[in-house]
């Protein structure tokens, strides 16, 4: 099976702003492990961070990748992390 090259992302880039973006699909060492996204979710600190009060309290910068309720599945893990 052939691994694909480049992953996406939803990225915010700006206030209130969000795109799809491609990256080249990271190298893993030996201890790591690298995960796909199946579900993101999204909370109220999410939508802080959309309008740009994160900002201007100078606790986030852009461009980010918001969300931090995963649902994953382990997609390659090297042999030490395994």
């Amino acid at each position: 099976m052939t691994k694909v090259q480049t992953v996406r992302a939803v990225v915010q880039v700006g206030l209130e702003k969000i795109e799809i973006q491609e990256f080249p699909r990271p190298v893993i060492g030996p201890d790591a492990a690298l995960i796909r996204i199946e579900a993101n979710g999204l909370c109220g600190t999410d939508l802080a961070q959309m309008s740009g009060k994160f900002y201007e309290m100078g606790m986030a910068d852009m461009p980010c990748i918001p969300g931090h309720e995963l649902l994953w599945i382990i997609d390659e893990i090297g042999p030490v992390a395994a």
